[in-house]
């Protein structure tokens, strides 16, 4: 297992497409997993050791190699249902190591039937996911209730402060150096501050989105249809690899992104974006702006390996969207809105640096990008400085050896290794 060190856990990067990190459970503490952290979901999961189909490259938890195994039969059955693909099973509780912290008796799914094409991909192997949404989207249930997630019982133990973590990922593909930051933010991540904005749901991360941006041309939002009513909503999604594009708008912003490359087309069954040509040439900037700041991916950010990282959601209000994400609610709508809502998934968020702070119910959110232009700055100047100096100390060098072939030419007797050698002249033969 990765080595956990204070508030930091290590995560693998599964060609930017997904992260996992591992957590040990049980007592002993000694079975590993690699579960995706994931924003978008509220329920903690492992396979079962009776899953169906039992595949021999992922891991299912054994209840027999653990004393701290408790099952709970009076939940009934466990279901969850995800944008992609879905887990059935029943429920237990358990022990679980995070960041060299045990959490005691925390309520879990055992996964017996599973989207094998979704959970059971070979070269990107998981285990089970870690819900990170707020309680009330958990759907492992306690007396009928919600169950606490790991994170609510991380508190009420005793074992940090406040719930509050914060993402960096790397932004090339396998590269290491990605993290989970429980606690605190990580200033290093954050040289110029970070920007925070409230979220706009009980349950989920959404916040609110003002605009959209493709190649500096402004796209009309208008989300659920009214344009001086508009509220356009965005779900901050670490269990979703691209970012998602409403239904509504996905014509206008597919057609102007890929307008100067004939080679890339949308394949609506797979729902990808796919280029002939492994180049970033002619695609534009991407922004959306909310906070008052516009955030802008480049082509670099979004482009993976002849692959664009943009996807077209289900419409709203539609049955397919009522499963795969919880619609954000307003007061002065009701409870009946249908809206149009975005996902910012690990595109967006491994070109950031994000912060979710659940004590404030708000998502914070800086650039990263900042901190190593800085830091190559003063790098090249450190090392303008150190060729400068070499430069000087070999033409010193150069002088010094000019002087004493000058004294050599002038004396007729050089020192070499500390003998004089005197030259033989013509008149010695005589």
């Amino acid at each position: 297992m990765l080595a956990a060190r204070n508030n930091t856990l290590p995560l693998v990067n599964h060609r930017t497409l997904l992260y996992t990190g591992e957590l040990l459970v049980g007592t002993p503490a000694a079975q590993s997993f690699r579960l995706v952290f994931d924003t978008g979901s509220a329920d903690l999961w492992l396979f079962a050791e009776d899953m169906q189909p039992a595949l021999p490259y992922l891991r299912s938890f054994d209840a027999n190699r653990s004393s701290s195994f408790e099952r709970d039969d009076s939940a009934g059955k466990w279901h969850i249902n995800y944008g992609l693909g879905w887990c059935a099973g029943r429920q237990a509780r358990e022990d679980f190591t995070i960041a060299e912290r045990t959490v005691r008796g925390v309520p879990f799914g055992l996964a017996v039937n599973y989207s094998v094409s979704v959970f059971a991909r070979q070269e990107d192997p998981i285990d089970g996911i870690l819900g990170l949404a707020l309680p009330a989207a958990n759907n492992l249930r306690c007396g009928g209730e919600p169950c606490p997630t790991l994170m609510e019982l991380l508190r009420r133990q005793g074992l940090i402060s406040r719930i509050t973590f914060s993402f960096y990922l790397t932004d090339s593909p396998d590269e290491a150096g990605s993290q989970f930051i429980l606690g605190e933010p990580d200033k290093r991540y954050a040289p110029k501050g970070i920007t925070y904005m409230n979220i706009a749901h009980e349950s989920m991360w959404y916040i609110e989105m003002d605009a959209l941006y493709v190649a500096g041309s402004w796209l009309d939002l208008a989300c659920g249809g009214h344009a001086s009513t508009s509220r356009c909503f965005t779900l901050v999604d670490t269990g979703t690899s691209f970012i998602g594009i409403p239904h509504r708008l996905w014509h206008n912003f597919y057609s102007t992104l890929v307008e100067h490359r004939d080679d890339c087309h949308f394949y609506a069954i797979a729902n990808v974006i796919r280029c002939l040509h492994n180049s970033y040439d002619g695609l534009p900037k991407v922004s959306l702006r909310f906070l008052n700041r516009q955030w802008t991916l480049r082509p670099q950010h979004y482009f993976i390996d002849k692959h664009i990282a943009f996807m077209r959601l289900p419409a709203p209000g539609s049955q397919q969207q009522q499963q795969q994400w919880q619609q954000p609610q307003h007061e002065e709508f009701g409870s009946g809105l249908k809206t149009d809502i975005f996902i910012l998934g690990d595109t967006f968020i491994k070109t950031f640096y994000v912060v979710f702070d659940q004590e404030q119910r708000r998502i914070g959110f800086a650039n990263p990008a900042d901190m190593p232009i800085l830091t190559l700055r003063i790098l090249v100047a450190l090392v303008s400085i150190a060729a400068a100096v070499i430069a000087l100390a070999f033409a010193a060098v150069r002088y010094r050896h000019w002087q004493q072939d000058r004294l050599v030419s002038r004396q007729g007797h050089p020192l070499v290794d500390g003998m004089e050698m005197v030259p033989v002249g013509m008149d010695d033969y005589r």
